[in-house]
């Protein structure tokens, strides 16, 4: 008998320690709908094919500094898209793309590795863009994959 309370004990402490895990962390599903929204309106490179998305969690601000964990709570989650160009297209280009695209967000292509990342802002949002070359093809200046990192509240992360 003993050991069947001692059981259900620790089940219910184990429940309760997920549960107090995960409280002050903001509702990942909604969070990620909203990046999945700012990602609906960038209309992906000519022919590129979405292959990959994910999402992580960021850890909550504490004190004014990111904490160092990597578990909950979590302040943000960021969207990551990957997608597959249908040849090898210039860095520039796609670049170019992106920047003009995006015109009316802040911010633009930094000149990053090899000038192929750009970083916008728009309504508080934030895309990270990585279009950089691929050289396991030999393609040096030429670019096959395209790299999306977003966070629709972006600026509410920083406070």
């Amino acid at each position: 008998m003993n050991v069947v309370r001692i059981g259900k004990i620790a089940v219910a402490a184990a429940l309760l320690a997920a549960v107090v895990s995960g409280c002050g962390s903001v509702d990942e599903g909604a969070y990620v709908s909203q990046n999945k929204k700012v990602i609906e309106t960038i209309p992906p490179y000519s022919g590129a094919k979405l292959v990959n998305s994910y999402s992580i969690g960021i850890p909550k601000r504490s004190g004014g500094a990111f904490s160092d964990e990597n578990g909950a709570p979590y302040g943000a989650f960021r969207t990551h898209n990957t997608y597959r160009l249908p040849h090898p297209v210039p860095v520039g280009t796609v670049v170019e793309y992106y920047d003009h695209l995006l015109r009316a967000w802040s911010g633009g292509s930094t000149g990053g590795i090899d000038g192929c990342t750009g970083t916008y802002h728009r309504h508080g949002a934030e895309l990270y863009l990585i279009a950089c070359p691929d050289d396991t093809h030999g393609q040096q200046e030429n670019v096959t994959q395209i790299y999306y990192d977003v966070d629709y509240a972006y600026a509410n992360e920083l406070k």
